[in-house]
């Protein structure tokens, strides 16, 4: 498939978080949507619990390859750009992006201070089933809120390539009358002929 945001949920994203206010659900970060005109409508994700770190994650719909991730926070009515600066009451300023290998979360990126709504990180491709973004600093000290309109991942589907090299060996030398037995492939030959031999197996990681 094309590149695309394939965290966005009619892309097959899901989204959860650590805690949620009421009408500020994790899955308003995935609609689509960079600005505030829908917050407050499960329009962007909230947290409730008053503490900071709070995460939200997002599952994807399987194993992509992600190139770029997109962090829009609380702060443009209209859509924002990369110098849109962030809202000094709700902002979240501080934050770290992490992905799933498997077994643990992996750090990618760690930004504190920030002072825009929208930032953009490009990475050498890496494969992935999940990310997470982890508030860490809300926008003031007295800020224990966590606020995301909207997070994205771009990438697409990642796509293994495996299989078998093989030797082709002619049968010479062979005498006598009847068949032989390929053991490998577990068909016979007749004299003269040909069997093919793994030699090795491969896959892409």
């Amino acid at each position: 498939m094309a590149r695309r945001n394939v965290a966005l949920s009619t892309n097959g994203g899901m989204a959860s978080a650590q805690s949620a206010l009421t009408n500020y659900a994790a899955s308003g970060a995935i609609n689509g949507n960079r600005t505030i005109t829908d917050w407050g409508s499960n329009g962007g994700w909230s947290s409730s619990s008053g503490v900071l770190p709070q995460w939200l994650r997002v599952d994807f719909s399987g194993s992509m390859s992600i190139d770029e991730i997109d962090v829009i926070t609380y702060g443009s009515s209209s859509a924002p750009t990369l110098t849109t600066a962030i809202d000094p009451t709700y902002g979240s300023t501080a934050f770290t992006i992490e992905y799933w290998d498997g077994v643990v979360w992996q750090l990618l990126t760690t930004v504190t201070g920030s002072t825009f709504v929208w930032r953009q990180f490009t990475y050498t491709p890496f494969t992935t089933t999940a990310i997470r973004v982890n508030v860490t600093y809300g926008a003031n000290a007295g800020d224990t809120t966590a606020r995301l309109v909207e997070v994205e991942a771009w990438g697409d589907d990642y796509t293994g390539i495996s299989g078998t090299l093989t030797e082709t060996i002619p049968l010479v030398g062979l005498t006598g009358v009847g068949s032989y037995q390929d053991n490998q492939s577990n068909t016979q030959i007749q004299p003269p002929g040909n069997i093919t031999l793994p030699i090795r197996q491969f896959e892409r990681v």
